[in-house]
């Protein structure tokens, strides 16, 4: 369905003000003299009645003369800013048929982590702001590439020139040491590399967004699938560098400015919230 501007009405707006002047301007209106009975003190009782009733007199007239005037005020300033809104309505209709043409990414329908997937508004936590960079960064010397990624049994050698991207995982990817013996087998060629900042990390065993895969089973840490339906691949605002990966003892703590990729792998990647 198109999107449709929502229309201020002005006439219920104004009638609401009108009918709270008019309390206002009839609260503005001191009450009469008369009205205050004023009895000879016949007792103490009497004579402490009649000095409230004349203090709540005194009062009553201050906060009439207070109020009054503030009932036309009222009108003329929501009279104002009825004027203002409307004016706004119009500028928001013609506007909003532009902003609904905007393409959506992906097949989900929603907000899509920022780089990459089909997702249903699953957000990445703490990174970025969504959409790619108007200048994305260039890819480093060694990307990890999703689409290159092998899944074997753990335990199972890998095929050669890759390495297990966590130890016992049987996931392995493209290892950049290869390129000592086989100069540009690993490199910025990379069809869909990762970006650090389309991860979204759940609770091991949780289900992950569509259009996404585990990167490590039963680890919680969920990447882009490029093999999803409706997979729309965009430059990465952080892609990760295999060569920049530091490898660790599980429980060991890691260099300042790194993040553990899988949480009690020891491996640790650069972490794109730290400063740059």
């Amino acid at each position: 369905m198109a999107d449709k501007p929502v229309i201020m009405q002005p006439g219920v707006l104004l009638a609401a003000a009108a009918d709270v002047a008019a309390h206002l301007e009839r609260s503005a209106t001191p009450p009469p003299a008369a009205a205050v009975p004023i009895t000879a003190p016949a007792s103490p009782v009497d004579a402490a009645s009649g000095s409230v009733a004349v203090g709540m007199h005194t009062k009553m007239t201050v906060m009439s003369g207070q109020l009054s005037g503030k009932g036309p005020q009222l009108r003329a300033t929501t009279a104002a800013g009825a004027a203002a809104l409307q004016a706004q309505d119009a500028q928001n209709a013609a506007t909003l048929p532009a902003v609904s043409t905007v393409p959506r990414f992906g097949g989900g329908g929603g907000v899509q982590p920022a780089g990459f997937g089909t997702g249903g508004g699953v957000q990445p936590a703490g990174f970025g702001t969504g959409g790619a960079p108007l200048h994305p960064p260039p890819l480093p010397k060694f990307p990890l590439d999703l689409s290159a990624i092998k899944r074997l049994p753990p335990g199972q050698p890998g095929p050669y020139g890759y390495t297990e991207l966590v130890p016992g995982s049987g996931v392995w990817a493209p290892d950049p040491s290869v390129n000592g013996l086989h100069p540009g087998s690993v490199g910025p060629t990379a069809k869909f590399p990762l970006d650090m900042g389309a991860i979204v990390r759940l609770a091991p065993g949780a289900l992950g967004p569509p259009g996404y895969m585990e990167l490590v089973p039963h680890s919680g840490v969920w990447v882009p699938d490029p093999n999803a339906p409706g997979f729309v691949p965009t430059p990465p605002k952080f892609p990760l560098d295999m060569g920049a990966i530091v490898r660790l003892a599980p429980g060991a703590l890691g260099p300042p400015g790194y993040m553990e990729l899988v949480p009690h792998s020891g491996v640790w990647v650069p972490d794109p919230r730290a400063p740059h």
